[in-house]
């Protein structure tokens, strides 16, 4: 029985995590309790393990999880979500192989300056106005009442402040 409580209580500080970088399978192995890990630390810990720079990639983490009749990744966002995936292993104590994408700090720049253009010929067309979220077709029609008795106020940097009277 001591024996038994030994591995448990010594395994207990022990998170291991399986992923799968370029191709290839690793192995991180965590000398923490789950609470005290967090997305930085894990990122951290596979940029370190695989050998890449922290501050020239970004890591997108995603796994399927162990749920019946789902194939859909879900995607690790923040501390929250990796904490639900480290704490969901199956019956036989399995976690899932999660899937770590390495995005270029230049290939990400690349992205975000497409979908700015790609922003402000949307905003271009709809004139001054500010169409967040809206559809393109409604945006364009005359009806500007949003519901009965509601008032609109745009405020400096397109704050929306409703009031019901």
């Amino acid at each position: 029985m001591y024996n038994g409580w030994f591995w448990q209580a010594t395994m207990s500080h022990n998170v291991i995590i399986h992923f799968r970088c370029e191709g290839r399978m690793y192995c991180l192995v965590l000398k923490h309790a789950v609470e005290e890990i967090n997305l930085s630390m894990v990122e951290a810990h596979i940029c370190k393990k695989v050998g890449l720079d922290e501050c020239n990639v970004k890591l997108k983490l995603s796994y399927i999880p162990l749920l019946v009749g789902s194939d859909e990744k879900f995607v690790i966002c923040d501390d929250e979500d990796l904490c639900g995936y480290l704490l969901s292993p199956d019956k036989d104590n399995r976690r899932c192989i999660l899937l770590v994408e390495v995005i270029k700090r230049s290939e990400l720049s690349e992205k975000l300056s497409r979908a700015g253009k790609r922003s402000s010929k949307r905003s271009s067309r709809a004139g001054k106005r500010n169409f967040v979220g809206t559809n393109y077709e409604v945006c364009h029609s005359n009806d500007d009442e949003i519901g009965d008795k509601t008032i609109t106020r745009y405020g400096g940097d397109n704050q929306v402040d409703k009031q019901h009277e």
